[in-house]
């Protein structure tokens, strides 16, 4: 082929896209999503004053807007909305604001106007 007319070829291929831009076996170029926010989520670390009372205690967001906290006969009820990333909700009566941050590998739960932070991974269903 005369050099010219590589020329062509290669700047053509250039423009219409020709080169292998498939992934190298083993990569993947889909990102993880996070998980939805209703489910049965667990507090594995917390930060904030008093906050380790929270570690382990199970918090289940149900789709219809109502919200378990613990288990058992300490369980406490109440109903939980989102706008956004944050969070209101009414437990046992006592209304408050939350902000959340859920990432590929669980949720930050932040109590506003308070230093506790808890971290939680979901349950499988």
């Amino acid at each position: 082929m005369p050099p010219r007319q590589r020329t062509l070829v290669l700047l053509a291929c250039l423009l219409l896209g020709c080169s292998d831009t498939s992934p190298a076996p083993g990569d993947s170029q889909e990102t993880a999503s996070p998980p939805e926010l209703p489910g049965r989520w667990e507090v594995v670390s917390t930060s904030g004053e008093q906050s380790e009372l929270q570690l382990g205690v199970f918090y289940a967001f149900h789709p219809d807007g109502q919200l378990t906290v613990g288990e058992g006969p300490l369980a406490a009820e109440g109903t939980w909305q989102r706008e956004g990333d944050r969070l209101h909700l009414v437990l046992a009566g006592v209304a408050m604001d939350v902000d959340i941050r859920l990432e590929t590998d669980g949720l930050t739960y932040s109590i506003a106007n308070s230093d506790q932070v808890f971290k939680m991974k979901k349950q499988p269903d």
